[in-house]
């Protein structure tokens, strides 16, 4: 009985701790696109937001490329996929 209580604390401690990561994550993202949005001129809003979210995207894509290169080689076939 004490081995299951132990691997429910075992399994438990990391869930929460995810938990609370995935909590601080979630407001610190609110605030910063609270504060962007606020301390943005009008004129410049859409030009920040596509930029970052670009910026984003480039970097994602650069980081699974260079991480995966089953990605980077991946060859699309010819013709329709024979049934």
């Amino acid at each position: 009985m004490a081995l299951r209580e132990g691997l429910r604390f075992v399994f438990a401690a990391p869930i929460m701790c995810l938990a609370l990561s995935g909590l601080a994550d979630l407001v610190s993202t609110v605030i910063r696109q609270t504060l962007r949005q606020r301390l943005t001129p009008d004129a410049l809003g859409a030009t920040v937001s596509v930029v970052s979210g670009g910026i984003g995207t480039v970097l994602l894509a650069a980081g699974v490329a260079a991480a995966a290169p089953v990605v980077r080689e991946y060859v699309q076939p010819a013709g329709p996929p024979s049934a």
